[in-house]
């Protein structure tokens, strides 16, 4: 699941390896009365279910974010529309979906600006459980992890530890931050140009999927608009990544999260 440049729709894509993609036409989320951005896609309790940015318009952004269902990833459900009601709220981010192996919870972490401009806002990643399985109540949103521009959290489960991906928005460098519960608080692990990955494009909206043993695989988007999605490999449970690479597709997909078919 990808945002497409200026797009306001979100899109489907699929692979048989994670690496050549292709472009499931009808399969569209709508997004003709704003525009839908970073999304993030799951499957759990029998439907597929989407969280993403919810623009008014290309460079606007709402202080809400939006959750759709669907049980055949083309007919969606309304918008859920879900404010995390964190006091002085300007930006709310790149909303994404973990649900924790350990207890089963369904958790959504997103980045919450209560300062600052469009592209100057210092931002800070926030979580909230589900109290349901409609994913219509959420408990109240708490900081887990304050990087002043950490932007695109993305967790990942592993070892007995939770691993928190993100952008530091502020350097431009994907970074890690860890703890021993999904609710924070994260401390950082690797900073700065700890993966040689550079800043120059900055990569954003990290998605790390485990492939098998110490095998790993990590997409993020290029933010380059020629380029769209990249992704990085390790064999080594993250000491060392591969270059980035564009993925294999003619579509320049931007900002987008991958899931194994269930």
């Amino acid at each position: 699941m990808a945002s497409f440049g200026t797009s306001p729709n979100l899109q489907l894509l699929s692979s048989p390896d994670g690496i050549s993609w292709t472009l499931l036409d009808s399969f569209m989320v709508d997004g003709s009365s704003g525009y839908l951005r970073d999304p993030s896609i799951m499957y759990y309790d029998g439907s597929y279910w989407i969280a993403y940015t919810n623009c008014q318009n290309s460079t606007s952004v709402e202080t809400n974010f939006g959750i759709r269902s669907a049980t055949n990833l083309g007919t969606w459900s309304s918008e859920i529309a879900v404010s995390p009601g964190v006091s002085g709220t300007v930006r709310v981010w790149a909303p994404e979906f973990f649900q924790d192996p350990v207890s089963g919870n369904v958790y959504v972490y997103v980045a919450i600006s209560t300062s600052g401009g469009l592209t100057t806002s210092p931002f800070s990643i926030y979580v909230a459980q589900a109290l349901n399985t409609s994913l219509t109540s959420w408990s109240s949103f708490s900081q887990v992890y304050s990087g002043n521009y950490s932007i695109d959290p993305y967790v990942v489960y592993a070892g007995g530890a939770y691993y928190l991906w993100y952008k530091n928005n502020n350097t431009g460098y994907v970074e890690y931050a860890t703890s021993s519960s999904p609710t924070g608080i994260f401390t950082a692990v690797e900073t700065g140009n700890w993966a040689g990955w550079g800043n120059s494009p900055t990569y954003e909206g990290p998605c790390v999927l485990n492939t098998g043993g110490d095998n790993w695989i990590i997409y993020f988007d290029n933010n380059t608009d020629s380029v769209g999605q990249s992704y990085s490999v390790s064999t080594n449970n993250w000491s060392t990544w591969s270059a980035p690479t564009p993925i294999a597709s003619p579509y320049v997909a931007n900002h987008g999260t991958t899931i194994v078919n269930p």
